[in-house]
């Protein structure tokens, strides 16, 4: 008896088994996680038509055995055979039910791997019953190995399905070989027996010829699986073009999206979610819950949290913070709102998520700024008020620390204008108008606020508008500015007026007459400029000192301002140059000013513990007669005021004939600066004798004074302009110097050692220099001390006065002599006094003797005379010019003369030719 396999029919079993795995694994691809009843309609049909492809292939398999007596399927046993469709189809669906994505737990794929080889292995065995004349026995060892390979194939099967995630093609094949193993395995452990002659014999040695029917089930199969498998693809490729189109809508979307079913699985993961919280799409769909991701306590109370719990209806269309987790622990702030979608017979949960991370990081440092903010305002050092509708809403430590307050709440809800100084309210509420009107970068203004004690306070305050909340607030920085204020008043006090009398100075005295000029312009107006000193105040300034001098200017300057009241301005220019301004004046108010100011000077001033008598030169210029602007009118002001100083004590209006004077006067000051450095200036020598002997007793030095431009200026022209221009000090030194040098000279050439006279000034005598400078003018020239005189008027010599006994002191001691010139103009001293004094001579003009005959000359001279017999003084008449004078002279015993008479002042070539030579001469004879 032979048997053997149909090759063929091996072949198409195995070609059906892998049709039947690429449809499976197709099928499998669709079966949703969920349990909805299409879902559960899905899962049966793809278990129903896996099954019968099973079955279909496990048929072919066994009617490829062939049997040397044919065995064949009897048609009665198409019951069995059905039950074994059946077997095959609940074993498939047992085993997909429990491998399924979405409820896959590694117990429930072995479980129903193990039943579902079970029921393969059942499937088989009822299936070679229906073979009709033979009788199927089983080896136990075989086939509880074939029942293993069953319940092993069948897991694997289950595993390439659903959760293997290899090649689509290389899984059908491994399936369709595990399929087609399963299949032979158990054929192998069953031995068949002929009925009619009893022998037996394996299986695998017996041929059974079932060809056609082989075909017949083969070709139905491959039609219907082929089909369907062709529709499946085809399905699955317009199903993956709508899934692409979905998805890259998802994957397109900034934000974040999560799906999750009604239990809370996660059923979609979009990229943006991938980004943000840093997990896989894999590793999150169908293997996570919503709960992993956004814990239900992340919300902010325990409504937001009941909101999170999966499937709560109270969570759906609201906006909620929440805090997710990320992969690696950390937390991620979220706002998300959860949509209900309908998904077949049930609902899915679409949450849009947008990651909190940069807004709350935007958040706090807003709020870090905005504690900056608050700090900074709180603790600044400049006052901060913040106000609404002009009520003050906020002020910090600063505004309380600047106005005495104790706490904010006292000014907190008052008016704002309240703590302005009422001066200044009216310009405030402009201000803060402008302001309130959003004008753009107002300026900064300047006012007083009240202080809590109600003392003002300078503060410069500057406001802007903003808006918090939708409402507009107004914030003012003040900064207290009182010091700075008193600090720009002491400037300008310093800048604008004079520091000694309080007087406005020369700056605001411009300001002041182009004021005042405009409105005489303008109104059509009269007005009059007064220009005034005080005469030979440099005298009293150099011999009562500069403390006494500055009190004096003071006292002058006091007496102005009470003599001009409201009728005008009184100015100090320099020195004891005084400047009046008088508005709306003519000349006969003028005047009337003048003479009262000349009346009130005829009263002593007291200068502390002394009262003296001063006089004041008074000149006056008229707009717009003397002049239309103010420099005209101050230069031919000063101009009346030096022709009233001819006068002295006395007032002169301008007229032209000044103004040639005036220039002449500045022509010369300005001369004097260029002869000085020039060396433009002589001496003239006029010699002293004693009438009875014919000898010389003395010589005198006259400064002249020779300019190109102007020729010779007379001394009593240019003297006095240089005592006033401060010229006088260095014309003295060099005339000193010139004398000395001179006679030095002519002593060494033979002259009669006799002294030279030097007239000095009160100024020079004064000098704090003076001693110092004598000393070192003898020792450059070689003169001795003994034959330097020095001639001063007798007011300055006699005045009692510390400083006048110590200059006299001091120059007895250097050995310099004094002589008193015009003695007897000034009060003569009594003899005990001018015992006290250093004096060696007196000089006496002959003006005064020619009035002898007049009591009070005589009873002069008479003193004079016994000075003269009872003390070692000489006395010298000059200006001697006629014979009568001589005779005179001769008959009051008046012997030492100097004048004309005997020789005019001669140049230093005429002196030593008429004395010099003449000695020589008288020597050789």
């Amino acid at each position: 008896m032979t048997y053997g396999y149909s090759l063929f029919l091996t072949g198409l079993s195995l070609l059906i088994a892998l049709l039947v795995s690429y449809t499976a694994l197709n099928s499998a691809k669709r079966f949703p996680p969920s349990n909805g009843r299409k879902q559960q309609f899905r899962l049966i049909g793809g278990a129903a038509a896996t099954s019968l492809g099973i079955w279909s292939m496990h048929f072919i398999a066994m009617l490829a055995f062939r049997l040397s007596q044919g065995a064949t399927y009897h048609f009665d046993s198409i019951g069995t055979v059905l039950f074994t469709i059946l077997l095959s189809f609940i074993g498939t669906l047992s085993g997909f039910a429990a491998a399924r994505p979405g409820r896959f737990k590694r117990y429930k794929l072995l479980g129903g791997g193990a039943f579902m080889g079970l029921a393969f292995g059942g499937m088989q065995a009822i299936g070679m019953s229906a073979l009709q004349g033979v009788s199927v026995r089983y080896s136990p060892p075989l086939l509880t190995l074939s029942v293993m390979v069953a319940i092993i194939a069948s897991i694997t099967a289950l595993y390439l399905l659903f959760h293997a995630h290899r090649s689509f093609w290389m899984n059908g094949l491994l399936l369709g070989i595990v399929l087609t193993g399963m299949s032979y395995s158990g054929m192998a452990s069953a031995t068949l027996t002929l009925h009619d002659d009893g022998m037996s014999m394996p299986m695998n040695g017996i041929h059974m010829d079932n060809f056609d029917l082989a075909i017949y089930v083969a070709f139905g199969t491959i039609v219907i699986f082929g089909i369907s498998l062709i529709g499946s693809l085809a399905g699955d490729k317009r199903l993956a073009e709508r899934l692409a189109w979905k998805g890259s809508i998802l994957d397109s979307a900034i934000g974040c999206l999560i799906m999750f079913d009604r239990h809370g699985t996660v059923i979609e993961f979009n990229p943006a979610a991938e980004s943000a919280f840093g997990f896989e799409r894999g590793d999150v769909v169908g293997r996570r819950n919503i709960d992993q991701l956004i814990p239900r306590d992340s919300g902010a109370n325990e409504q937001d949290r009941r909101k999170l719990a999966p499937g709560s209806e109270w969570l759906l269309g609201e906006r909620l913070e929440a805090t997710a987790l990320r992969a690696d622990g950390s937390e991620l702030p979220i706002e998300m709102t959860v949509t209900r979608i309908k998904k077949e017979r049930s609902f899915a949960y679409a949450v849009h998520i947008r990651d909190l991370t940069e807004r709350i990081r935007a958040e706090r440092v807003l709020r870090e700024s905005e504690e900056r903010y608050r700090r900074l305002i709180e603790y600044s050092p400049e006052a901060i008020f913040v106000q609404q509708d002009g009520l003050i809403t906020f002020v910090n430590a600063s505004v309380m620390q600047m106005l005495d307050f104790a706490d904010s709440s006292e000014l907190v809800g008052n008016p704002m204008i309240s703590l302005i100084h009422e001066d200044y309210r009216a310009a405030a509420r402009r201000w803060q108008e402008r302001v309130q009107a959003g004008a753009q970068a107002p300026e900064a203004m300047e006012l007083k606020m009240i202080k809590r004690c109600g003392r003002p306070i300078d503060i410069e305050a500057k406001s802007i508008l903003f808006e918090f909340e939708g409402k507009p607030f107004v914030q003012t920085i003040a900064r207290d500015i009182t010091e700075k204020k008193q600090y720009e008043d002491a400037i300008k006090q310093m800048a604008y007026y004079d520091t000694l009398t309080g007087l406005p100075n020369r700056n605001l005295f411009h300001k002041l007459i182009e004021e005042a000029l405009g409105h005489a312009r303008q109104d059509g107006q009269r007005f009059a400029v007064m220009f005034l000193d005080i005469d030979r105040f440099k005298i009293i300034n150099d011999t009562m000192g500069h403390p006494m001098g500055d009190l004096l200017l003071q006292r002058f300057a006091a007496l102005l301002s009470v003599c001009i009241g409201n009728d005008g301005t009184v100015s100090r220019l320099s020195g004891d140059e005084f400047v009046v301004t008088l508005p709306c004046c003519d000349a006969a108010k003028a005047e009337t000013l003048a003479r009262g100011i000349l009346l009130a000077l005829t009263e002593s001033i007291s200068l502390g513990s002394e009262n003296i008598y001063v006089t004041s030169s008074i000149g006056i210029a008229l707009y717009p007669s003397d002049g239309d602007n103010a420099e005209t009118l101050m230069k031919h002001a000063d101009c009346a005021m030096y022709a009233a100083k001819t006068e002295k004590n006395g007032y002169r209006f301008f007229d032209r004939r000044m103004d040639r004077v005036h220039s002449r006067q500045a022509a010369i000051e300005q001369a004097l600066h260029r002869a000085i450095g020039e060396r433009r200036f002589s001496l003239r020598y006029q010699p002293m004798f004693d009438a009875r002997t014919k000898m010389m007793t003395g010589v005198e030095a006259f400064l002249r004074w020779s300019d190109p431009m102007l020729g010779s200026v007379p001394p009593e022209e240019f003297i006095p302009i240089a005592e006033e221009s401060g010229q006088m000090a260095a014309i003295g030194e060099w005339v000193l110097h010139a004398a000395c040098e001179q006679m030095h000279a002519w002593h060494e050439n033979g002259l009669a050692r006799v002294p030279i006279f030097v007239n000095v000034s009160a100024r020079q005598f004064h000098q704090e220099q003076l001693v110092p400078m004598l000393r070192r003018i003898l020792q450059q020239t070689g003169l001795q001390p003994k034959y330097l005189a020095l001639e001063a008027k007798e007011g300055v010599v006699l005045e009692e006065s510390d400083a006048v006994f110590a200059k006299l002191g001091a120059l007895k001691d250097l050995g310099v002599c004094l002589s008193i010139d015009d003695f007897g103009t000034g009060g003569s001293a009594s003899p005990t006094r001018l015992q006290e004094l250093p004096i060696r001579t007196i000089k006496i003009d002959m003006s005064i003797l020619l009035e002898i005959s007049k009591p009070p000359i005589k009873a002069a001279m008479e003193t004079i005379s016994a000075m003269g017999r009872s003390l070692p003084i000489e006395i010298i008449a000059k200006r001697v010019e006629t014979e009568e004078q001589f005779l005179l002279l001769e008959r009051l015993n008046c012997t030492n003369v100097q004048g004309c008479l005997f020789s005019q002042p001669l140049s230093a070539e005429q002196f030593e030719h008429a004395y010099l030579y003449a000695l020589a001469l008288d020597h050789q004879a």
